[in-house]
């Protein structure tokens, strides 16, 4: 079955280099998807870009989307012509131009009941030659596939297989490369169809795809990681702070350094909570190999939000406050102080 997927895969390709538009676009022609498997492995929350719902029914662009992805009801009558031209190929036997091409249309006109009776519906040898020459075509690609010689030494990249192929088609060598379950051909395949026969996807889209994953991945740790921080500061915080912290948070994540402090920030509350000795905290934040901006911010935020902020600020200083920062220490220790008589909850947001 390998020679036919290959054939029909290309037979696909062609149509749809028909229908080229500017890009990598093709004109659009929706189909509707009739097989029940694939519509159940559909994620209908989620439908890729060639898939829509039109009202009841769900629908695939064929013209932008690679034979591979297609839904098998879609894939049928260019597997079909597959087949036909693969067993003639497979059979060995001496047959003339015009046997083939009878072989073929015949086949078409079993699979096709709306053409009978129609201009198609003739011999072979009294169909137009262009249309003569579109059966043919279906014979002579899979002719060339069949005659491709494999090559089995192991290429572990894509890009490297594909420019192999490409080398193998300018020195008028006819290659064949089993890459994972795909078969690329010299005489067929680029860089683009090499991507799509093994991945779906255009080498373009694959490396937006590839971005894309690992964006949202990126975020879903970033996301992990504002939990992991809101959390374990919660312990650390009065509960009256709780709202300003998690927005502290929040914003911290999405400066220039994705927060990545605040890891710090919370290893020397929870110092300031444990050990008595505020050294112990000077040491932590001393120990993080901050710049001059990052260790303001950590002290800045440890300051506002840690029970002892105010006491860590003035022993880190060493007592060399001016009278603006003396007010501000004085005005969180006070709202310290009141919330630690009203069980942390006094001061609400």
């Amino acid at each position: 079955m390998e020679l036919a997927d290959s054939i029909a895969f290309e037979l696909h390709e062609r149509w749809r280099k028909n229908r080229i538009k500017a890009g990598e676009r093709y004109e659009s022609k929706w189909e509707t998807i009739k097989d029940k498997n694939f519509l159940e492995e559909l994620d209908k929350e989620d439908l890729p870009p060639y898939v829509k719902k039109i009202g009841y029914v769900y629908k695939i662009d064929v013209a932008n989307t690679c034979y591979t992805m297609l839904s098998p009801d879609l894939q049928n009558e260019k597997k079909e012509a597959a087949k036909v031209v693969a067993k003639i190929i497979e059979s060995k036997a001496n047959l003339t131009r015009e046997e083939i091409g009878n072989i073929i249309h015949n086949e078409w006109l079993k699979r096709n009941n709306w053409a009978k009776g129609g201009k198609l519906d003739v011999p072979f040898a009294k169909l137009p030659k262009i249309e003569q020459d579109k059966y043919l075509e279906q014979y002579y690609i899979g002719k060339k596939m069949d005659e491709a010689e494999l090559y089995d030494e192991r290429m572990g990249q894509l890009e490297i297989c594909a420019n192999f192929l490409r080398r193998a088609k300018r020195e008028g060598k006819n290659i064949k490369y089993k890459f994972n379950d795909a078969i690329l051909y010299s005489e067929f395949d680029d860089l683009d169809s090499c991507y799509l026969k093994v991945c779906g996807l255009t080498e373009k889209q694959y490396q937006i795809s590839l971005k894309k994953i690992f964006s949202e991945l990126n975020e879903r740790k970033k996301q992990s990681k504002i939990s992991r921080w809101k959390k374990r500061g919660e312990t650390l915080i009065y509960p009256g702070k709780k709202k300003k912290w998690y927005k502290t948070v929040e914003n911290c994540a999405k400066d220039s350094y994705d927060g990545a402090y605040l890891d710090n920030v919370l290893d020397i509350m929870e110092s300031l909570e444990k050990s008595e000795d505020v050294q112990d905290a000077i040491n932590i934040l001393n120990d993080a190999g901050h710049s001059a901006n990052s260790e303001a911010i950590v002290l800045d935020i440890v300051t506002s939000f840690s029970k002892r902020g105010p006491e860590f600020y003035r022993a880190k200083n060493q007592g060399n406050l001016d009278q603006k920062t003396e007010r501000y220490l004085n005005q969180i220790a006070h709202e310290n102080k009141i919330l630690s008589h009203d069980n942390g909850k006094g001061l609400g947001d």
